[in-house]
């Protein structure tokens, strides 16, 4: 697990600005529900929300210092235009509902990008992108579609899960190995 140190600079305005997200996404979800092609958007997050993940890359190391002066190190990870593009409602079998957000990050040009992506892009209204994820979310953490991500997401001094792919060595022997 890592902490989110960089957004524990000033509270206060990480907090007015997480309000103001939150504010945004009811709107939007508001907004949403009162046109007739709404997809599934509810207003209050609850302390037990399961809420949407990001993509990220990582750009290295850091290092900063608490009140204490104990120096602590942090990882740079940079959030390429992260954005919405599909809300997923599916009905299993067992009558329980699986709900999860698509998200896709790192603009692609359009040439490069399947005819089949481009329809689904253009349908989320949004620009083609290099990677598309999805992530479970609890049915009253749906966001809009198209809704661009940012850090403000996350709460100042909240623990976040990362999962990465390691970056292959290829074969190095044993003694580079143990």
């Amino acid at each position: 697990m890592l902490r989110l140190w960089t957004l524990s600079q000033n509270p206060h305005q990480m907090l007015r600005k997480c309000r103001q997200l939150h504010n945004t996404a009811v709107k939007l979800a508001q907004a949403a529900e009162s046109s007739p092609s709404s997809s599934t958007a509810t207003c209050k997050w609850t302390a037990n929300s399961l809420r949407t993940g990001l993509i990220a890359r990582k750009r290295g190391m850091a290092v900063m210092w608490d009140n204490n002066g104990v120096r602590v190190p942090v990882t740079v990870l940079q959030l390429e235009n992260c954005q919405v593009t599909a809300n997923i409602v599916y009905k299993r079998p067992n009558q329980t509902e699986y709900h999860a957000i698509q998200l896709a990050a790192s603009d692609r040009p359009t040439r490069t990008t399947t005819s089949q992506m481009r329809g689904h892009f253009r349908k989320a209204k949004v620009p083609p992108k290099y990677i598309v994820k999805e992530f479970p979310v609890t049915p009253d953490a749906h966001v809009p579609v198209g809704t661009t991500l940012s850090a403000v997401h996350f709460v100042p001094g909240q623990y976040v899960d990362v999962i990465a792919n390691s970056i292959g060595k290829g074969f190095q022997g044993t003694m580079k190995r143990w």
